[in-house]
């Protein structure tokens, strides 16, 4: 029997910004769960998903390539507003991180949907 590999899994910050530095094109968009979230989001702006391809996205709106500065500027935004950095595999190749999403406790069903699977890494960073 193959084992089971979640598309999610949690990383710290510091794991999350070896990832970034690691590629040299940014793809940003909307949070699917953040747009679904009807009272808005209390926790974070809205477009805080962030992608290693243009061709991919969030379930979000929005896509849009944006450079270093800006991804580096929301990595710290997810730091301060104590977000939960959320890697996310490739659909076919579980092994190739594609993107991160930083989550929130408001919105992400990921976070609030206990039947959801996600990798819980090898660290967690205290929120």
């Amino acid at each position: 029997m193959t084992e089971y590999i979640p598309i999610h899994y949690v990383c710290t910050n510091k794991d999350a910004r070896k990832m970034i530095f690691a590629h040299d094109r940014f793809w940003v968009s909307n949070c699917g769960c953040r747009e679904g979230n009807k009272d808005g989001c209390k926790r974070s702006r809205i477009d805080v998903c962030l992608s290693f391809r243009g061709d991919i996205g969030s379930s979000g709106s929005g896509l849009r390539e944006i450079p270093l500065t800006e991804v580096v500027a929301i990595l710290d935004e997810a730091s301060e507003k104590k977000l939960v950095t959320r890697p996310f595999r490739g659909e076919k190749d579980r092994s190739v991180t594609e993107g991160i999403c930083f989550c929130c406790n408001d919105c992400c069903g990921y976070i609030l949907n206990r039947e959801e699977r996600c990798d819980k890494g090898t660290q967690i960073e205290s929120t």
